[in-house]
């Protein structure tokens, strides 16, 4: 799947209509024929749903063109969305072994904040990424 979503950003950038739409089509085939497997690891489904999560976001906006997408394909993704997400929920806590630890330049950063007495969090969840650190707005 990420060898055709790469493909599909290349079609993107080349502004070739009948490429991207091919390797839009064999990428969405790919999410629907998906198994989730028992022995998959938490964390390899985790990058799956990202890139589930990037696709839904390129529908969203309109990548490559809004043409591309008809309702079949956003019912793809949501469909492929939540098959792993149930994985998820049902395959542990959403605190997850893998979650990078923050690195000690985002620890100086926090202790700064702190001493400004400014309301943050470390690796905050903004799917599909994890914000190294997010301020709140309070």
């Amino acid at each position: 799947a990420s060898d055709l979503a790469m493909g599909l950003a290349l079609a993107t950038v080349m502004q070739t209509s009948s490429g991207s739409r091919l390797l839009l089509l064999t990428l969405l085939e790919s999410f629907s024929s998906l198994p989730v497997k028992a022995n998959w690891s938490r964390k390899e489904v985790a990058m799956l749903q990202r890139r589930v999560i990037l696709t839904g976001l390129c529908a969203a906006f309109g990548v490559p063109k809004r043409e591309a997408w008809d309702l079949a394909q956003l019912r793809i993704v949501q469909a492929t969305f939540d098959k792993l997400q149930s994985y998820l929920d049902r395959t542990g806590t959403r605190t997850n072994s893998w979650e990078p630890e923050s690195s000690r330049f985002h620890l100086e950063v926090v202790a700064i904040l702190n001493l400004l007495e400014v309301q943050h969090h470390l690796e905050y969840p903004q799917m599909p990424f994890q914000l190294d650190v997010m301020i709140t707005p309070e």
